[in-house]
C-alpha cells in the first residue's frame, strides 16, 4: 500500500500536531552508531509499541488515538532513522532501509528503555512489514502483534498494483524505505516460521484503487497475513481508508482493547 497515499502522508506530516500527554516521557536514546527519538505514555497493562507507515513519523499517531489506547496499555511511539531526531551519528541516511534494520534498532531501543517487558507490537502499512520481521526475529519479546492495513511478503513480485508510482523526493525517508522494500520481503521469507502469538489484522476496504479487482486482491492478501498465526483475528473495517486508525478510530481501539483484555483471541 505504498502508492496512492503519498499526498496523504505529506499532509499528515504538515498538519498533524505532535502527540502530547501530561504523563508522557519523551527523549532520545543514543547508541554507538545512531540515536532514536521516542515518547512513552505509561499506564497499567502491557506495553503497546506503535510502528508507523512509510515515510511518516511518530506524529502520525494523534493524541486522541494514543489517549484511547492509553486506557488499556502503556504506549510507546518512536521515530525510525531519518525522522524527527532519529538519525545516524556520523552521516545522513543514504542507504535503503530494510525490515532487518528497523527491527534491530527497535529491539535495541526496547532493551534500553523496557528491558524486562514483553510487548504488543502494532505496525501500520510499511511499519506492518517491519513488524512481521520483528515477530520472526524476536518472538520472545512479543505478547502479540497488531497489523493495520499492512504491507507484506504476499504482495505480487512483479508489476504489483501496490507499488509506489507516486513521486517521492529523492533522499527522503520514504525514498530509502521504498528502496529497501524488496530486500525486506526477502529477509522475511528467509525466516519461514511465524511464531504462535496472538495476531490481529485490521484491514481497510476503501482504498480507491483504479481497478476493482485490486481491492479484492488486497483483501485476499490481508487474509493471508492473518493466517500466518494459528491464533488470529482478521477484521475488515467497512467504509475505512488506509489510515484506518484515523477514519475508524473507535473500531480499531475496540479490537485492540479486546485483544489486551482477552490476552489474544482464545476466549473470543
Amino acid at each position: 500500500m505504498r502508492s496512492i497515499f503519498q499526498l496523504t502522508l505529506l499532509l499528515l506530516a504538515v498538519f498533524t500536531p505532535p502527540a502530547l500527554h501530561a504523563a508522557a516521557h519523551c527523549g532520545v536514546q543514543r547508541f554507538p552508531d545512531y540515536q532514536l527519538e521516542y515518547c512513552m505514555y505509561p499506564a497499567a497493562g502491557p506495553l503497546l509499541v506503535l510502528d508507523a507507515a512509510q515515510g511518516t513519523s511518530m506524529q502520525v499517531w494523534d493524541r486522541g488515538f494514543i489517549g484511547e489506547l492509553n486506557r488499556y496499555a502503556s504506549v510507546l511511539t518512536y521515530n525510525r532513522i531519518g525522522s524527527g531526531r532519529s538519525r545516524f551519528n556520523s552521516h545522513p541516511l543514504t542507504q535503503p532501509v530494510t525490515a532487518r534494520d528497523s527491527a534491530e534498532r527497535l529491539h535495541h531501543l526496547l532493551q534500553r528503555i523496557a528491558p524486562s517487558q514483553r510487548i504488543i507490537l502494532l505496525g501500520h502499512s510499511m511499519g506492518g512489514l517491519y513488524a512481521q520481521y520483528f515477530a520472526h526475529a524476536y518472538p520472545q519479546q512479543l505478547l502479540g502483534l497488531v497489523l493495520i492495513d499492512a504491507a507484506s511478503a504476499f504482495e505480487p513480485r512483479t508489476d504489483s498494483p501496490f507499488e509506489n508510482r507516486s513521486p517521492i523526493r529523492k533522499g527522503s525517508v520514504s525514498y530509502f524505505e521504498e528502496l529497501g522494500f524488496v530486500s525486506s520481503v526477502k529477509q522475511i521469507e528467509e525466516n519461514t516460521v511465524f511464531p504462535d502469538i496472538p495476531l490481529l489484522v485490521i484491514s481497510a476496504d476503501n482504498h480507491q484503487f483504479p481497478a476493482q479487482e485490486t481491492e479484492a486482491l488486497w483483501q485476499e492478501i490481508q487474509k493471508k497475513i492473518a493466517r500466518q498465526s494459528p491464533t488470529n483475528r482478521q477484521v475488515t473495517v467497512p467504509d475505512s481508508q488506509h489510515f484506518v486508525f484515523n477514519s475508524n478510530r473507535d473500531t480499531v481501539v475496540r479490537e485492540i482493547a479486546a485483544m489486551i483484555r482477552n490476552r489474544g483471541f482464545k476466549q473470543r
